[in-house]
């Protein structure tokens, strides 16, 4: 039988990533020229500044000769906000096992390094020898991170060298990211230095620099110079084509697996080993050579040609995972979840993968989910096993070339890991494993919202009295404490009758509008309190997740979750009437599900309409797309909207007779120069006269369109 292949582990931050994809593609190709398998871990920089990046870290943790036979570690993305020390420490955790380093010597462990300073020097030095420029700015890494120490020495070389004396008010830091190279030339604008040329640290942070000088009418490159580092794809592709130095990427990660292999065989190896910056000149500096026909025009055209297709390739199997992901936004136990990967992973054209959950139990296993394996899924056959194994025993049956790992984690919890073949886009398995975070902690959320339905149900009817108190805590606890809504000025409230019922209302601001949802669960007592509360957080998880959807999407998806809970778990035959509106401070007012007809105040007529809202009640199929649409209100300023539930028309005083929405309509007739909150009270007044004892729940919410003055 032969041998199992050798394992390389990578250790690298962002994979996704231009910079870190090449030297992942370079580093797998020659680890296959070897008969080697690469296993990517995909973490983040070490101490970086946000704690939930910093949780995916725990992957590196699970690196050790148990899973892999040697580790090569891109040092110089993983290493942006960490120490020396911090480094050296992590390539120690690997244990036994022997460590290269890219992009960053490190001590003891042999290292594959560009030449920074002199790379850098260069580029400066071209930028004032050839184009004259003294007035040259730099834009530097992290303060820190070794690489931008050595370019940052690199530039004060070629200054002296070219008798230039340093100005700090030149030079400005970023975090090697397009969005701190734009922050840096705003600073360094601000300053009102002059400066000719920038020089920046890598090119990221030189389109940043760039963008922010167009903007300010800059013109590069004759007003300004720029240079970057690294030469990633995007670099040619800038408005200007960005003048950079190139790594020899390919040529580094050779070197990588051929002594990481050597030092697995016992040989010795250098322990640092030097490769040289290539300038690629482009029309950032206005070195160009791109006439029609020439060698450098027809390479730049395949490449152009093979970017865009890649991009276009990206966007269309993006839409396929925007579907995915919001169907696993929506999976409310690990079920669900776990058929949703078995349907949706194969449509993303991944036909390996294993994703598996920590033991609540004991934090040290992991808990098979999902297995999928040349698209078939193989779960069942899979048992727990150790965390740091990372996979179970027997899988995947056969070895891969390349598999990909993420932790999955919500803010600083680990709560499981995601294995891709490495056929896959890096961006897939990243968008997935943040959605599953979320959707874990939402399961849990709702798991424990669905046991505490259960458990009173059970005590039902021993504690009848006890259970009203807690209906009404529950119906008080979620009225929305801020009212606010751009554009608008509301007033609501909820009046309980004696034996509760499940009204419902909630606000719920985002960016831009507002949701307005109003309901009532059929019946009273407590089951229609837990049944307002599933509906109040199912909508508000959707809100949070998909605050630009249509109100019909959300109402459709809210009853698929309700008929779930209450027909499969609960037993239960319910239903409830429900109307969610987005509110637009331009005035649209969107709406979707059936409910009380809204009273609809004009104030260019001075006159009342009533809006039917279309639909189906809410619980009694789980699929209500066909009976679900979307209608459109346009209001104008100082236009009311009047939403109550069914507590206020079907009131009876002692006749029996019904209060009625006409009387409704008359009072807001009279009223409506009120104040919202003035018009709410009189309303909710005239019913209380009405009726001696409140047989239902009475909710009315008054809303007045203001535009602008809101």
């Amino acid at each position: 039988m032969p041998a199992p292949p050798r394992r390389i582990a990578f250790l690298v931050s962002d994979v996704f990533r231009a910079y870190q994809a090449a030297f992942r593609k370079f580093i797998e190709r020659a680890a296959q020229r070897h008969g080697c398998q690469l296993l990517v871990f995909n973490g983040r920089a070490l101490a970086h500044p946000e704690l939930a990046e910093r949780a995916q870290n725990r992957l590196y943790d699970w690196v050790s000769p148990e899973v892999a036979d040697c580790a090569i570690v891109l040092s110089g993305t993983v290493a942006h906000f960490a120490s020396h020390s911090q480094m050296s420490a992590l390539c120690r955790q690997a244990g036994a096992m022997p460590v290269v380093s890219i992009g960053l010597e490190i001590p003891g462990f042999s290292s594959i390094v560009i030449n920074n300073r002199p790379a850098l020097a260069a580029a400066v030095d071209h930028v004032a020898g050839v184009h004259g420029r003294r007035r040259i700015a730099y834009i530097g890494g992290p303060p820190g991170n070794q690489e931008a120490i050595d370019r940052f020495t690199g530039y004060c070389d070629a200054l002296r060298a070219h008798g230039i004396p340093l100005d700090e008010r030149l030079v400005a830091e970023g975090l090697f990211t397009l969005p701190s190279g734009a922050n840096a030339m705003r600073e360094l604008l601000a300053r009102n230095v002059p400066f000719d040329a920038v020089v920046a640290a890598n090119d990221h942070m030189a389109l940043g620099a760039m963008d922010v000088l167009h903007c300010r009418r800059f013109v590069v490159p004759d007003d300004v110079i720029v240079t970057g580092f690294d030469d990633t794809p995007i670099a040619q592709f800038a408005a200007r084509s960005l003048t950079t130095v190139a790594q020899p990427i390919e040529q580094m990660s050779d070197a990588a697996v051929d002594a990481v292999l050597a030092l697995l065989r016992g040989e010795t190896v250098p322990p640092c080993m030097d490769f040289d910056g290539i300038a690629v000149l482009r029309e950032s500096c206005g070195c160009t050579d791109f006439a029609a026909g020439s060698h450098a025009a027809n390479e730049a055209l395949a490449v152009s040609r093979a970017q865009a297709r890649a991009a276009l390739t990206q966007i269309e199997d993006s839409l396929d995972l925007r579907n995915v992901t919001q169907r696993l936004s929506i999976a409310f136990d690990t079920r669900s979840l776990s058929d949703e990967f078995e349907r949706s992973l194969p449509q993303l054209g991944v036909g390996t993968a294993y994703v598996a959950l920590r033991s609540k139990q004991d934090p040290e296993l992991l808990r098979p989910l999902v297995a999928i394996e040349d698209g078939r899924c193989v779960t069942s056959a899979l048992r727990d096993h150790p965390a740091d194994r990372l996979l179970p025993v027997g899988f995947p049956a056969a070895p891969h070339p390349c598999i990909m790992f993420w932790l999955v984690t919500f803010e600083r919890e680990v709560l499981g890991l995601i294995a891709l073949d490495g056929t896959v886009d890096p961006l897939i398995g990243e968008a997935v494993r943040a959605q599953v975070g979320a959707a874990l902690k939402i399961i849990d959320l709702h798991g424990r919202v669905i046991e505490q339905t259960a458990l009173q149900e059970r005590f039902a009817r021993e504690q009848l009295g006890r259970e009203m108190e807690i209906a009404q805590r529950i119906q008080t606890a979620l009225a929305p404490k801020d009212l606010g809504a751009p554009g608008f000025r509301i007033a609501a409230s909820t009046v309980p009758a004696a034996d509760i019922g499940g009204d419902y209302y909630d606000l719920l601001p985002f960016p831009g509008g507002a949701w307005l949802g109003i309901g009532d669960v059929a019946g009273h007592g407590l089951m229609s309190g837990l049944i307002m509360l599933m509906i109040q957080t199912t909508v508000s998880t959707l809100v949070a997740t998909r605050p630009a959807a249509n109100p019909s999407e959300l109402v459709v998806d809210t009853n698929r979750v309700l008929v779930s809970n209450l027909h499969d778990r609960l037993q239960r035959d319910e239903h409830a009437t429900f109307t969610l509106l987005r509110l637009s401070p331009d005035g649209l007012v969107r709406f979707a599900g059936a409910h009380e007809p809204i009273i609809l105040w004009r104030a260019r007529t001075r006159t009342t309409e009533l809006v039917e809202t279309e639909g189906t009640w809410l619980g009694l199929i789980a699929d209500i797309r066909d009976a679900t649409t979307d209608c459109d209100l346009k209001v104008e300023p100082g236009d009311l909207l009047v939403l109550f539930t069914d507590g206020m028309p079907e009131a009876r005083n002692a006749r029996g007779d019904l209060f009625g929405v006409d009387a409704l309509r008359r009072i807001v007739e009279a009223r409506a120069n009120d104040a919202p909150q003035r018009i709410h009270d009189a309303l909710v007044e005239a019913v209380r006269a009405w009726t001696p004892v409140l047989p239902d729940d009475i909710t009315c919410v008054v809303a007045r369109y203001v535009g602008d003055a809101g």
